[in-house]
């Protein structure tokens, strides 16, 4: 097998001072790393040591796969008697640290040869807080797809065009067509029309602004002709920037609900074993008739609230709020709607979608009203956990969507917090400015898919390269990458680039059209600069000497490296 230029200098090096020389003079390119002899650690750097809460001393001589958890110790042994020489392979371990704690990392092993005697130099990057993240995001997740797809309500996503983008299976079975069926169909051929001018109108004051979600009761036409009832509730999401990104739509069958509230103008109709709270409360705000559900709210019989005020029941405060003002509405034989929390004595904090139904006499006669209270906790908390996820994964977006590496929001944030930090601690950052020399040949040349997957490679390779746990590897832009790399100096980040541009050359990835000399293979030229910062200072400062110096690279032929 060929040895590369790094096989020679890990053995020279080797030779020279030993296990720990190599360990000392590697530290400053390299995170966190050990070197093992048939699986014994005969040299450790220091943030190796502090990954793992160890001294040196109690590292030297240890098997390395007794700090590896127990399941994952044939994943070790297969990665350490493998023979083959693959620069850019990495896997994830969890290491047991010296007091109990799992670390995971992310390890890359490189053998070297000296002597004839094999060892392993491997290093470990942290990745334990980016596993936990991710772990939370999944369960996230996963709880989020299981309240949408097994609500017992229609859940539906729709786009600002009114395509169907994601619904569950509630919703197919209240309109009885299938999810394929649904998105070929608009949202207007569902509505019964009477209903659908209403609809239209609402949604334009949520577009306006002049509303953050409506509900309503409406109509729809079920794929067997049939007229469904169903309360919709609609809510307009928005971005970080509140332009309009989509809808989100809750459908209820309240078919039931609706023809019971049709029917329910007597006190004989009230259903006693219905989960909802009824009830009926003649002109003057006393009850007449009740259901367990409702009594049991406030922790009553049945037989104890009727013939009692509701003024005697409910705080004066609530009674004002959900009796008095509406009062007026019900006498002029209008229907009041609402949804609210409600603590309540008996079963607790709940929110309630309430209907007043007025009642009257042959002659006209207002006699008091029905009530109508379902618990729709479930729905609301599934919503607010749904608005919530949403904020999460845009907090979490940060991630290139082609190259999987920091974008540049990202970058922007990292930049801002590591340059405060040089600020206190009194330390010094460094940044590195990549351009591929004459990518705009490449894309024309081969075409924009090639070009995606050159910059997936590149990206990828830098990544490899840059593996400290304190370094950024980000798209910029376009063909240009950037590297942050804190507490370190011009020379350090000059070995890191110039390790960068050997790298992208090793890829030997064809350019049939690049203009540099004596190439016909892919390269990169980099700017690099180094500042110390201070308190007046500017992070834009530092940006602006990379860049300036990646020009002077590209006028000196390209395929190098400036740093001065």
């Amino acid at each position: 097998m060929k040895r590369s230029k790094l096989d020679d200098v890990l053995e020279s090096i080797f030779e020279d001072q030993g296990p720990q020389g190599l360990v000392e003079s590697l530290s400053f390119l390299f995170g966190a790393f050990s070197i093992t002899k048939d699986g014994i650690v005969v040299g450790a750097n220091q943030a190796f040591c502090e990954l793992l809460g160890y001294e040196l001393e109690e590292l030297l001589e240890k098997p390395l796969i007794e700090l590896v958890v127990e399941d994952q110790q044939d994943c070790l042994n297969k990665i350490f008697s493998s023979k083959s020489h693959q620069p850019h392979q990495s896997h994830e371990l969890a290491l047991n640290s010296k007091n109990g704690q799992l670390k995971y990392t992310r390890v890359s092993p490189k053998r070297f040869i000296v002597r004839g005697e094999t060892y392993r130099f491997t290093e470990f990057v942290d990745i334990t807080e980016t596993f936990h993240a991710q772990r939370k995001l999944q369960e996230s997740e996963e709880r989020f797809k299981a309240i949408f797809q097994h609500a017992a309500i229609g859940f539906v996503r729709a786009s600002l065009k009114g395509e169907w983008q994601e619904l569950n299976q509630k919703v197919c079975d209240f309109l009885g067509y299938s999810e394929e069926e649904l998105r070929k169909l608009s949202f207007a051929e569902v509505t019964y029309p009477d209903d659908h001018t209403l609809d239209i109108k609402l949604i334009n004051e949520l577009k306006a602004g002049t509303r953050k979600s409506y509900s309503l009761e409406k109509r729809y036409i079920r794929k067997d002709g049939k007229i469904v009832w169903g309360q919709l509730t609609v809510s307009l999401i928005r971005d970080k920037n509140d332009n309009p990104e989509y809808y989100v739509l809750f459908i209820e069958d309240i078919g039931a609900q609706k023809k019971l509230n049709d029917k329910l103008k007597t006190s004989d109709l009230i259903v006693s074993a219905s989960s909802d709270m009824l009830a009926v409360l003649d002109e003057n705000c006393t009850y007449i008739a009740v259901n367990h559900a409702h009594a049991r709210a406030f922790n009553r019989s049945p037989s104890e609230l009727v013939g009692v005020p509701a003024s005697e029941i409910l705080d004066k405060e609530i009674y004002d709020s959900l009796v008095n003002m509406r009062k007026h509405k019900l006498e002029s034989g209008e229907e009041v709607k609402f949804n609210s929390w409600y603590n309540y004595p008996g079963t607790g904090r709940q929110y309630m979608n309430v209907a007043y139904s007025p009642i009257f006499d042959k002659a006209g006669t207002y006699k008091g009203f029905a009530v109508s209270a379902r618990n729709i906790t479930d729905l609301k908390i599934a919503e607010m956990e749904m608005r919530e996820l949403n904020e999460k994964l845009e907090r979490l977006s940060f991630i290139d969507g082609l190259t999987r590496i920091t974008n540049r929001r990202m970058f922007d944030e990292s930049l801002d917090s590591e340059w405060n930090r040089a600020v206190r601690t009194d330390t010094s950052i460094s940044f590195v400015m990549i351009d591929i020399d004459f990518f705009k040949h490449y894309n024309d040349h081969y075409g924009h898919l090639q070009g995606d997957e050159c910059l997936v490679k590149i990206a990828q390779t830098l990544k490899t390269v840059a593996s400290r746990s304190l370094d950024i590897v980000a798209r910029f832009g376009g063909e240009e990458f950037a590297l942050l790399i804190p507490s370190s100096n011009i020379k350090q980040a000059y070995q890191l680039a110039e390790r960068c541009r050997r790298e992208i050359i090793n890829l030997q990835i064809p350019h049939a059209t690049t203009e540099v000399e004596g190439l016909n293979i892919v390269s990169i030229s980099a700017g690099v600069s180094s500042m110390t910062p201070t308190i007046k200072s500017s992070a834009f400062t530092l940006i602006d000497i990379a860049d300036k110096r990646l020009y002077k690279a590209k006028e000196a032929g390209r395929n190098c490296v400036v740093f001065e």
